[in-house]
Formats: C-alpha cells, sequence, structure tokens
C-alpha cells in the first residue's frame, strides 16, 4: 500500500525547506531571532501535519546543519534539536486538541 501523498503535505514540506534554506543563508548574528525563526516554523509546519513531525524538522534544520558545518561550525547539531523540539510541540498540540473534540 503506498502512502497517500496529499497536496498539503507537499506545502508544508515544501515550506519547510524553504524555512530551512532561508535560516542557513541568513546574514545576520542574531541566534535568537533565528532558533525562534526554526521554533516556531516547525511547530507550525508539524501542527498543520503532524505525523510528519520528523520529516518537517530535519527539512528546516538539515540545511542550516550543513551550511554551518561546511562553514566549520559543528556546534550547530542545536539547530536539529531546536526543529526537532518545535515540531514535536506542535505535533502534540494538534493531537491534544484533536483528542479533546472527541
Amino acid at each position: 500500500m503506498r502512502p497517500r501523498v496529499s497536496s498539503l503535505r507537499v506545502v508544508v514540506v515544501t515550506v519547510a525547506l524553504a524555512v530551512g534554506l532561508l535560516v542557513a543563508t541568513a546574514t545576520t548574528d542574531d541566534t535568537g531571532i533565528l532558533a525562534g525563526i526554526v521554533l516556531f516554523a516547525a511547530a507550525g509546519c508539524a501542527f498543520a501535519v503532524p505525523k510528519l513531525w520528523g520529516g518537517i524538522a530535519l527539512a528546516i534544520g538539515l540545511p542550516t546543519l550543513l551550511v554551518e558545518t561546511v562553514r566549520g561550525n559543528p556546534t550547530a547539531v542545536i539547530v536539529l534539536v531546536i526543529a526537532a523540539l518545535g515540531a514535536w510541540i506542535g505535533s502534540f498540540v494538534r493531537r491534544t486538541l484533536r483528542e479533546e473534540r472527541s
């Protein structure tokens, strides 16, 4: 059985990847703002499609990790943690709200 690919999933993963690329190529030194963007973007995308929270976290965090590792900053792995936390929170909130309505 093939997994269903809906247009919402494609849009959400595309937005997550765009945010990841935007953060990876940002030319600012304001790490707190970028961390907030990663956290809230991951939460919002995972709220829309809670079953894809892991893929969303990778789509947002992996571009930044790759760019920063090439630049010589291997401690940028924290961006994956922030993206995963945000995606998990978004997924958790959506599933909790769904259970309350039942």
